[in-house]
């Protein structure tokens, strides 16, 4: 990227991204949903109701819990690494995933508090009459990809984050909305599609259908990594432009 784009010109380039590395980055999502779904397994049992498996994924917070969330953790820092470092390179290739993965290990802690207290303080924010957590929420919306590149504490990453978004708060929610629009319709369009068709081939089992719907939604998330990646390199050529 040589200039700052629009919401639209950001999201088109953060897919490009996405689809120039498909396979390692379908590689990490893949075992993520794969691990998602055995804890879901270890909760509910191997044969759960389809009512039990609409009503939402467990919430028990056993011994697995906290592995599966440092997991996810792990997982967001090393393709937001990757991304970066395709970004960097102008398309594929960002240096290879299982090398990301290993210099991402010890950023995951920096990279989960400062996830968990941008969307604690988007709840309190949400809580008292919702704009003021849309505020928080979006002006703290690349701090994650800030923890993850460069290793920096929550406050600093958040700073760092506010920093780059003062002056484009328009532009930093409408392509965080965007992506999360377009994502959204992805895994509905997909996700149903997909199960519609695996249900007429005579899957019924809503384990093997919630698997299917996991994968679906964890191929679909790092859309949205990829374009806060290309978001916070945007805001650093605006700031360096102004």
């Amino acid at each position: 990227m040589e200039e700052p784009l629009s919401a639209a010109a950001l999201v088109g380039w953060a897919w490009r991204l996405y689809m120039a590395n498909w396979r390692p980055v379908l590689a990490v999502s893949s075992i993520l949903a794969v691990l998602e779904w055995l804890f879901y397994l270890g909760t509910v049992g191997p044969n759960p109701t389809a009512a039990q498996v609409a009503a939402s994924s467990p919430t028990a917070f056993d011994f697995g819990g906290p592995l599966l969330l440092a997991a996810g953790t792990w997982g967001a820092a090393t393709l937001l690494n990757f991304f970066g470092g395709a970004a960097e390179e102008n398309a594929p290739g960002g240096g290879g995933i299982w090398a990301c993965a290993r210099s991402s290990l010890p950023r995951t802690w920096p990279v989960f508090v400062t996830v968990l207290t941008a969307t604690l303080a988007g709840i309190l924010g949400c809580a008292l009459l919702v704009v003021p957590g849309i505020y928080i929420l979006t002006r703290w919306s690349v701090a994650p990809v800030v923890a993850a590149a460069e290793g920096k504490r929550v406050t600093a990453a958040l700073g760092r984050s506010s920093a780059l978004t003062a002056g484009h708060f328009g532009h930093v929610l409408g392509t965080v909305l965007l992506a999360l629009v377009l994502i959204a319709a992805a895994i509905f369009s997909v996700g149903d599609l997909g199960g519609v068709i695996l249900t007429a081939a005579g899957l019924r089992n809503p384990v093997g259908l919630l698997l299917w719907g996991q994968l679906v939604a964890s191929a679909a998330n790092p859309w949205l990594l990829a374009t806060l990646v290309v978001l916070r390199d945007d805001l650093e050529l605006r700031a360096a432009a102004s």
